[in-house]
């Protein structure tokens, strides 16, 4: 008996092992959204004007340890954390939070960690966060693995963006993911409040991409169908089409 009880326990353990290396990783949800002429533009459209918001929104949250304000237009925000003069780190909690002007209405929610050094006479500004959800009067969407960095000079004030990435999810299930191929350059505005120069990649289902290059007071907008990358027709746009 004390035999055959060792062997059952033995089977037991190499069938709970097997299984446990056996079992496949969790997988992330693909992209789902084909681009193509049809639909390019309106999504760099969406994308540049998430960006405003909520670039905007977060810019406008001072780092101020214990902190319970209104948001400008709409929402709530708590903020904790510490800091000083040359670095700090900060947590913000919004709720239904918006601060955005030059694109009101869209309203986020979310924890969102915010780091900022003061090398060399520039200011350096981190935030990340795990999950942002957001809604406007049309949709509901959310941005996770959100990541964005900017650096500006303290003397002129130039500013360049030099991370922006997001995977855009929304209730209709559309997925695609946004990353820079260049930093995004606002040291002049000459479109007439947008940036000089910069890439955005836009990664979607079946290969398909979109790559908008930013030149000067132009959008260079073109679509990857998985072999080459095409010009959109009517590309270059007026930067002033995405650009407020």
């Amino acid at each position: 008996m004390e035999k055959r009880t060792l062997s059952l326990l033995a089977c037991l353990f190499i069938l709970l092992s097997c299984s446990s290396e056996n079992t496949p990783p969790e997988t992330q949800p693909e992209n789902s959204v084909v681009f193509s002429e049809a639909n390019s533009a309106s999504t760099f459209l969406n994308i540049t004007g998430i960006y405003y918001a909520l670039t905007e929104t977060l810019r406008d949250i001072p780092a101020t340890d214990g902190l319970a304000i209104n948001c400008d237009n709409s929402g709530t925000v708590t903020v904790s954390g510490n800091g000083d003069d040359s670095s700090g780190t900060y947590t913000f909690i919004l709720t239904e939070c918006d601060n955005s002007y030059s694109n009101p209405g869209i309203r986020f929610s979310g924890t969102v960690t915010y780091t900022f050094t003061t090398p060399n006479n520039t200011y350096i500004d981190n935030y990340s966060s795990d999950t942002i959800t957001a809604s406007d009067a049309n949709s509901t969407f959310s941005l996770s693995d959100y990541a964005y960095s900017e650096t500006v000079e303290m003397i002129s004030l130039n500013s360049i963006d030099t991370v922006l990435q997001f995977t855009y999810s929304n209730t209709n299930g559309e997925r695609y993911s946004v990353s820079l191929g260049s930093p995004i350059d606002w040291s002049s505005f000459s479109c007439p409040n947008g940036p000089v120069s910069g890439e955005i990649l836009v990664e979607g289902a079946n290969a398909t991409q979109i790559r908008a290059t930013i030149v000067s007071q132009t959008v260079e907008i073109e679509i990857f169908d998985g072999n080459t990358f095409s010009p959109l027709p009517g590309s270059p746009f007026p930067c002033s089409n995405f650009f407020r």
